[in-house]
């Protein structure tokens, strides 16, 4: 069992390097960010040896060596097509074992949707706005904009194949609601001059409804603006360096 867990924009690279390390048997689990993912790991080892997961925490480095956890503290994975197998399976029996809460679903897509539900408009509203999830619900402009944000993820995701009622967005809401002053990923990223998770967040919100000759305007502009901010995030971090 390996377990990815590097950030969207590394998964080819370090399925790369990875490569030598994979046996005939050998099950990769992604723990990541992004509904995308797994396809670009199956590619390369096959969609039956490749598990989505999705990791529900709220956590940050708050010093070398030191994270703090603040919230949550789960996976979900499951087969990408059809019933759970024994790879996941065993894989729930690994966790569990180790006190790591973990659950297989029958509906992974749905479940990554879902999360994508959240992190393409908070992600992207915090490191523009510099703001913390509470910042962004006191907002009334803010917080319209990451419905607006949703209901294209919304959009996205149907065009998959995926179904995400809209009861999904309220529940999405009050659980940002208990998440407090807290930091969305993309928003440590940026104050700690790393890239950006733009392309798995709203980048891919816009090419699938591109595809599906449908506009998607919010994320459009969150992908624009992210993309400039992540291109002088990092030339200022190859200065410094």
């Amino acid at each position: 069992l390996v377990l990815f867990c590097v950030k969207s924009y590394d998964t080819e690279a370090a399925a790369e390097t990875l490569a030598p390390l994979i046996g005939d048997e050998t099950v990769v689990l992604s723990l990541q960010n992004g509904v995308d993912n797994p396809e670009k790991i199956a590619r390369r080892w096959g969609t039956g040896r490749c598990l989505p997961g999705v990791v529900y925490i709220g956590a940050q480095v708050v010093a070398p060596g030191l994270v703090l956890h603040s919230s949550g503290g789960k996976i979900v994975f499951g087969a990408s097509s059809g019933p759970a197998g024994t790879a996941a399976e065993h894989i729930e029996q690994t966790l569990s074992s180790a006190g790591i809460p973990c659950s297989i679903s029958e509906n992974i897509e749905k479940v990554q949707w879902s999360k994508l539900l959240w992190n393409a408009p908070f992600c992207a509203i915090s490191a523009l706005a510099r703001a913390d999830v509470k910042q962004i619900l006191e907002s009334q402009p803010l917080k319209k904009l990451a419905i607006d944000c949703m209901a294209e993820v919304q959009g996205a995701a149907l065009a998959r194949g995926v179904d995400l009622p809209g009861g999904l967005f309220e529940e999405t809401l009050a659980f940002s609601v208990a998440l407090g002053a807290f930091k969305p990923s993309m928003l440590q990223d940026l104050q700690a001059g790393k890239p950006l998770e733009y392309e798995a967040f709203n980048g891919v919100v816009v090419r699938i409804l591109q595809q599906a000759g449908k506009a998607a305007p919010v994320n459009q502009c969150f992908y624009a603006l992210l993309q400039q901010l992540d291109k002088k995030s990092r030339e200022e971090a190859a200065r410094q360096s």
